[in-house]
């Protein structure tokens, strides 16, 4: 393509966007509010749309919902047996609930090969060699102010 006028050509200014790495944070924890806000209010429109009956057959006017942040077991019913959460505040997770317990292990000497008992530990057995260690050097070479070296580079 050949251009013969400079009234043919025509520029445009594009704004480009330059983004920091603290930009795209902030972009990043916006979209997860807008994400939580929109699953909530997808939740209660769901809520509002759905008809709850009682006992007797008659429409419930009232519903709602309860959300957790699990920050805390405030709203939990610890003392129930159907309980059985376990709640990290920090992270703000539910995780199902565990037993921890101490089992006392005992060991039998007779039939346990390839260990060391030592005092309550149970080691696995092994052989043990000192090293070759030198306790003196020949031909020191000490630094001082006058024989380091200092490179500079730019």
């Amino acid at each position: 393509m050949q251009i013969r006028y400079a009234k043919d050509i025509s520029a445009t200014q594009v704004d480009h966007r330059r983004y920091t790495m603290a930009d795209i944070r902030d972009l990043e924890n916006k979209v997860d509010k807008l994400e939580q806000s929109t699953s909530l209010s997808f939740l209660e429109m769901e809520s509002k749309l759905s008809q709850l009956f009682d006992s007797n057959g008659d429409l419930r006017l009232e519903s709602g919902f309860v959300v957790d942040d699990f920050s805390d077991q405030i709203g939990s019913d610890t003392g129930s047996k159907e309980y059985s959460g376990a709640i990290d505040p920090e992270s703000k997770t539910l995780r199902p609930g565990f037993d921890e317990d101490n089992i006392r292990l005992v060991i039998d000497n007779g039939s346990s090969s390839g260990v060391v008992v030592r005092g309550d530990n149970v080691y696995l057995s092994y052989d043990s060699a000192s090293w070759n260690l030198t306790h003196s050097r020949q031909n020191q070479l000490r630094s001082t102010p006058s024989t380091v070296m200092h490179m500079w580079a730019s």
